[in-house]
């Protein structure tokens, strides 16, 4: 078996449909386990004095309690589970069918399964043990505050799936993500070396052995790999990559035997379909996957995609003034190990903005929205990043002026941007038109 099968099913275990599974059915069985314990406590220990304090029943009426305890569970576990299919469907539909893994990882549909189902083990069981000589009065009653917990659990569920068909709460939901996983990431970014290896320095390729999506990293792991074995791994894949068997994914500094390049593979986690663990440009698609939806002749809502470009500017802005295109790893000895394939936030930004202007071409209010988006980024972010806005500042302001007629409406766009940039972007117009007139 592979030294790497641990890691492996910790990562199946990872994955939002397996835990839809299985973080339910833990919550369950451990509700289902606890009356087996209240009945031996209470055989044991509550006699006497403790028993006139609890709830009073006779054999059958204790029965048709827990029944029905039972039984309204299993419905209000038949309606959760229809709601969340209903909201699959509208979700797939109306927003994008990527937004499912996002709802299936949801902690609130996995605890209100796990309660639901819960309270009918117990029910279920605590009739096992209901006898006319012995009714388990404690444990009804435990059977009751379950039952009163069912209920306040399903109310607060039904909140929350609203709260899912949402398109604004979504929309700020994907962006705190975007945001969560572009501050860890740049978090712990180091400084580039002052001496990097040189590409003439790495001796062999290590190729993929599998096809998929490069989902992540085990940078610890391979600084540790590394650091033991005297190597240094450059990385030509970024998270989120697509890779097929052969290609490669990583050069080493010496050459490896067959052996130590499945260890080095353990380390790199290749699943078959897009998921949103380790690959920051995920949430960003997603965005721009809701606006140009959005933005279609059949759907036709700019306020949607207007909150898509909002919520990138806010997004990118947090990182907009970090300058660079590589970074490395570096062992306990400040030694580097590990050179990785980064995007800078520049093209990450470019990538989300480029398609939703392309997709905008035209519309007025559109514009208005990305000139303001623009305009922030510009004045949050560095270098890399008020060239690129300047560039699609430009392009948009070409597009305007070939499709709308109004020259009121372009200079609407035109007063949202800095003074500065329609500046140089006049200049570099007129040295155009100079240059071509020559």
């Amino acid at each position: 078996m592979k030294a790497g099968w641990p890691r492996d099913i910790l990562r199946n275990l990872q994955q939002p449909f397996v835990r839809l599974w299985t973080v339910p059915a833990f919550i369950a069985l451990a509700i289902g386990a606890v009356s087996p314990l209240i009945i031996f406590l209470e055989m044991n220990f509550a006699k006497g004095n403790l028993s006139p304090w609890a709830m009073h029943f006779d054999a059958d009426t204790a029965r048709t309690v827990l029944s029905v305890v039972a039984g309204g569970a299993m419905t209000a576990l038949s309606l959760a589970y229809s709601l969340v299919l209903l909201v699959f469907t509208l979700a797939a539909g109306n927003i994008g069918p990527r937004l499912l893994k996002r709802f299936t990882s949801d902690i609130v549909n996995q605890i209100t399964a796990g309660i639901f189902g819960g309270t009918f083990l117990y029910a279920l069981v605590t009739l096992h043990f209901v006898e006319q000589s012995f009714v388990p009065k404690f444990t009804i009653a435990g059977a009751g505050f379950l039952a009163i917990l069912s209920v306040m659990q399903l109310i607060f569920f039904v909140r929350e799936v609203s709260k899912s068909v949402t398109i604004d709460d979504e929309i700020a939901e994907i962006t705190a993500r975007l945001k969560n996983a572009l501050s860890r990431h740049y978090d712990n970014l180091e400084p580039e070396p002052e001496n990097p290896p040189e590409v003439d320095e790495f001796e062999e390729e290590i190729s993929c052995n599998k096809a998929g999506y490069l989902a992540s990293l085990d940078h610890d792991g391979m600084v540790s790999y590394a650091a033991k074995n005297d190597l240094v791994f450059k990385l030509l894949k970024r998270p989120g990559d697509f890779v097929v068997p052969g290609e490669p994914l990583l050069e080493t500094s010496r050459k490896l035997d067959d052996e130590a390049h499945d260890e080095v593979l353990d380390l790199i986690s290749i699943e078959s379909a897009r998921s949103d663990q380790g690959a920051m440009a995920f949430s960003a698609n997603l965005l721009v996957e809701i606006g140009l939806r959005a933005l279609s002749p059949g759907v036709n809502d700019t306020y949607t995609a207007l909150a898509v470009v909002d919520s990138l500017s806010n997004a990118f802005g947090s990182v907009a003034d970090i300058e660079t295109s590589q970074s490395s790893r570096k062992d306990d000895d400040g030694v580097v190990r590990v050179v990785l394939a980064e995007s800078p936030v520049a093209q990450l930004a470019d990538n989300a903005f480029r398609h939703l202007r392309l997709a905008s071409t035209g519309n007025v209010l559109m514009a208005q929205g990305l000139a303001r988006a623009f305009s922030r980024l510009h004045a949050l972010g560095g270098r890399a990043i008020a060239t690129m806005v300047e560039e699609h500042a430009e392009l948009m302001l070409d597009d305007l002026e070939a499709t709308v007629r109004s020259e009121s409406d372009i200079r609407t766009v035109r007063n949202l941007l800095p003074r500065g940039m329609v500046a140089r972007i006049d200049r570099k117009r007129r040295e155009k038109e100079e240059a071509s007139a020559d």
